[in-house]
């Protein structure tokens, strides 16, 4: 009976352990400036559009 329940046990600790990743998770300082230079490029194609536009109809 005692060693149903231990291998219970070692079953329940065993599924509790985190999955090793070969990568690491990045810091969020990468994150927030990935997001940032994707916005200032969205930015800049829009004023430049908008820059295009407003040479070509003078």
């Amino acid at each position: 009976m005692y060693e149903k329940i231990v291998i219970i046990l070692l079953l329940i600790l065993e599924a509790k352990k985190q999955i090793v990743h070969p990568f690491s998770e990045p810091a969020p300082a990468v994150i927030i400036g990935i997001i940032y230079a994707v916005m200032l490029g969205i930015i800049t194609v829009i004023l430049a559009i908008a820059f295009c536009i407003s040479q070509l109809t003078k």
